[in-house]
């Protein structure tokens, strides 16, 4: 129940206190906001800020709650205010959304000490609940404004805590201590219990201060360390009790939390996920690591979600938007030699912080001697960066995490309130190795062949005639596979041919061929027939016959191949994710600048015919 104050009432309180008292004038907060609140008390002055848990983000909402410090505050559910202990006036205080400090006129508080800085609001009944060592566990009712005192400190267990909050479910109390113990403590004796150590100072790297402490719907504790704003998740469940780092939050040598316990930690639609195996931490479930999106980005490219797309669903092929565009590595990982990357940052402004893990294992995890880029300071545009690939890195396939943001020495997992996380797959090799990518680490080309193909499997009658080129016949799934050829006398990389070597296709053995086929190698050539790219000659188990048959205009002696009458190619390559014309649309119509290439019988015309293409007449699945 809200508790209503008559006009003669306020009015009193102000000649008695001195305070400009505007209970009826606040306003209260909308109905359980899923936000966190921080009080923040620098210099004295009590400053608010809204924090997303998720991800760690805030935002300042008062620069002066008040003239005085203000601790030990708590959300009330009951009235949707927040309710904490005034320094200045020795009182508790109502704090609404315009986040004015109204001191509260309370009775009895000669039976508790002067002031408070751990407590919380009940959920289970209207009272504000405080607690100070060496004086004792103290109740003020919101309804009558009265207090008592429910135990002593010695009761409670001396305890040497910073906040506390309140069960969402049972209404039990929970407090981590400096030490990293959980303890509950009920509110109707004050008598607190000690159950295990859910963190350790020594293993997490840092001393304990868990200044703000929080509870969500589902029963999970958040605690945010005063000394560095690092945000930890408890999962309660009694001695065996447990947590994990969850996100890094603002830092403050003095602060106090408060939230609605009834709301959920959303999963913000505006927040950036790696998408590398869910091993590494990559889910939202599992801690993964994840961004608010902000001006700050790497590459070009920065997509919203509310979830990863873990390997090998991941979100640059379920959505067709490849934002993992801000990395590049133009040299080998070769180990024990030194290689580099290339980031391309927007939005730094100076004070941009890259870093960066590789498992170089391949256990599946990014462990603390994995990391290449600690913390490093990169600015708009392209930075190159150096590191080390260790001797015991074992060679194979891969995964790197790149994290950019402003925040200093963060982990491969947790969230952070600015920039971007990208996940690459990469390769290592041994020394005198190397590995050369096309067109590039993170890139596609594309191959497209004319020719008579033979149905190597029927499928379902589904409506769906032509694959990916037929309105409604498409498919968010592209399956991915490899191919090595191992050679049984290496080549010398520097004998090697050009990039994207000589790519065709053969027609299916055993498979009639059609008019042509039955002319040249009696209905069935299988591997005589071949189709290459433009210009590239056959192999040598391609049947001669073929050349000048129906379109084909191939003339050996210019050495032009695979091509008609007016330059139109058998196969083209787009080094791109290419976007196939519309059934039944040209490709004239589709790519304007094909003829040009395609008349060119050298091909050097139009070249980049490809990159500006007819929107209205390409399929885009």
């Amino acid at each position: 129940m809200k508790p209503s104050y008559s006009i003669p009432c306020i009015v009193a309180l102000s000649i008695a206190l001195g305070f400009s008292a505007q209970l009826q004038a606040a306003v209260p907060f909308a109905s359980c906001p899923s936000q966190a609140f921080m009080v923040q008390n620098p210099s004295g002055t009590p400053v608010a800020y809204g924090i997303s848990l998720d991800v760690g983000s805030y935002s300042t909402l008062s620069w002066k709650v008040g003239d005085g410090k203000i601790n030990g505050i708590g959300y009330n559910v009951h009235d949707d205010y927040i309710y904490g202990w005034d320094y200045g006036a020795q009182t508790l205080t109502q704090i609404g959304s315009d986040f004015i400090s109204t001191p509260l006129s309370v009775s009895n508080l000669q039976v508790g000490p002067t002031s408070f800085y751990v407590g919380d609001v009940s959920t289970i009944e209207n009272s504000w609940y405080g607690y100070r060592v060496n004086k004792g566990f103290f109740r003020i009712d919101l309804d009558t404004l009265e207090m008592t005192k429910v135990a002593s400190s010695a009761t409670v267990g001396n305890l040497r805590i910073l906040d506390m909050a309140f069960h969402p479910d049972d209404g039990i109390i929970y407090s981590v201590d400096n030490y990293g113990y959980l303890y509950k403590i009920d509110p109707s004796t004050g008598s607190g219990t000690k159950l295990n150590q859910v963190i350790n100072s020594n293993s997490v790297g840092h001393s304990l201060s868990f200044g703000a402490q929080y509870f969500d719907v589902d029963g999970n504790l958040y605690l945010s360390n005063n000394g560095n704003g690092y945000i930890y998740i408890v999962s309660i469940d009694d001695l065996n009790s447990s947590s994990a780092f969850f996100a890094y939050g603002p830092s403050s040598n003095s602060n106090d939390g408060a939230r609605c316990a009834f709301a959920p930690v959303g999963q913000n639609e505006n927040s950036d996920f790696g998408d590398a195996p869910d091993t590494y931490g990559t889910l939202y479930d599992s801690f993964g690591a994840r961004h608010a999106i902000s001006g700050l980005k790497l590459g070009a490219l920065v997509d919203g979600e509310s979830e990863a797309y873990a390997y090998p669903l991941s979100d640059d092929t379920s959505d067709l938007s490849n934002d993992d565009d801000g990395i590049s590595f133009p040299v080998p990982l070769e180990i024990e030699e030194t290689s580099f990357i290339y980031a391309e940052v927007d939005g730094a402004d100076g004070e941009g912080v890259l870093s960066a893990w590789i498992d170089w294992d391949q256990d599946g995890e990014f462990n603390d001697d994995e990391i290449i880029l600690n913390s490093e300071w990169v600015d708009d545009g392209q930075n190159q960066l150096y590191f080390e690939v260790p001797s015991w890195a074992l060679s194979g396939d891969t995964w790197a995490r790149f994290r950019l943001s402003h925040s200093y020495d963060i982990g491969p997992n947790g969230g952070v309130s600015a920039g971007e996380v990208e996940d690459y797959q990469v390769t290592v090799t041994d020394q005198g190795v190397s590995v050369e990518l096309y067109p590039a680490g993170s890139g596609y080309t594309t191959f497209a062949y004319e020719d008579l193909w033979s149905f190597t499997e029927s499928g379902e009658d589904d409506g769906c005639n032509m694959f990916r080129t037929e309105s409604g016949c498409g498919t968010d799934y592209r399956p991915s596979w490899s191919l090595i050829i191992p050679l049984e006398t290496p080549i010398p990389q520097a004998q090697m041919p050009d990039f994207p070597y000589d790519p065709f296709i053969f027609a299916t053995p055993g498979y009639y061929y059609g008019e042509y086929g039955l002319q040249v190698s009696g209905g069935h050539p299988g591997r005589n027939v071949e189709v290459h790219l433009k210009n590239q000659m056959p192999t040598s188990k391609f049947n001669n016959g073929y050349i000048g048959k129906s379109d084909d205009a191939t003339n050996t002696g210019n050495g032009t191949y695979f091509h008609t009458s007016n330059g139109l190619p058998w196969a083209i390559e787009i080094p791109l994710d290419w976007k196939h014309p519309i059934e039944s649309v040209s490709i004239l119509e589709a790519y304007p600048q094909f003829a040009d290439f395609a008349q060119d019988a050298t091909g050097q015309t139009a070249p980049d015919w490809y990159v500006n293409p007819t929107a209205s007449s390409i399929y885009i699945d």
